[in-house]
Order: structure tokens, then sequence, then C-alpha cells
């Protein structure tokens, strides 16, 4: 089985419904590249997934897993691609979605 990637800023969150959000990592100085690795407590809450095409579209998004055991930044664990992340709408209702790494160098566990 394939070790998880790491996730970072070029990385984003698609929902069911072809909405994608983007991710930050604010004053985040661990990089893939140039793009900052994203910590698992910068992804739950309140961000439209743009371009979702449901009747109610997917507004926020929670994590149910608990990010990396080992890579942390700040103290915190990162996000993998392996997490287990959702969109929800106002209904509310959740929905998987899939996380898009945005780079495929570095893994973690």
């Amino acid at each position: 089985m394939a070790r998880p990637k790491v996730v970072v800023k070029d990385g984003n969150l698609t929902c069911t419904h072809t909405g994608k959000r983007s991710l930050t990592a604010p004053g985040v100085k661990l990089t893939v590249g140039t793009s900052p690795v994203i910590p698992l407590a910068t992804v739950p809450g309140a961000a439209p997934y743009q371009s979702c095409t449901f009747a109610h579209p997917c507004i926020s998004t929670i994590v149910t897993s608990l990010g990396s055991g080992k890579l942390t930044v700040g103290g915190k664990p990162v996000l993998l691609d392996s997490d287990t992340v959702n969109s929800v709408n106002d209904v509310p209702t959740t929905f998987p979605a899939t996380v898009i790494p945005g780079q495929s160098k570095l893994t973690a566990s």
C-alpha cells in the first residue's frame, strides 16, 4: 500500500458535485517545492466549494480523521491525501470530498 501524500497549498478539495475548494497555509514555513504544507487544523470550517453544481452548494468542510501521526507543522498534524474529509451544504448534508495533494514527492504516516 502506498504511503499517503502530504497536502500542500497547490492542492485542493473537490466535492462530489465537481466543486473545488482551495487550501491556505498562513504562516507555514515548511514547503514542498515552493508550496506550503497544509496543517489539518486549517481545513475544517466555512469555505465555499467554487463551481459546486448541487442545488444546495457545498459551503463548508469537516474532517473526521487525525492527519499525520508523525509529520507536524507548529506542533499540529498536517493534512494527508488519505484523510477523511467531507463537504457540507446548508441542508445540512455531508458528502465525501476528494483530497488532491498538489504534490507527489513527500509522503508521511
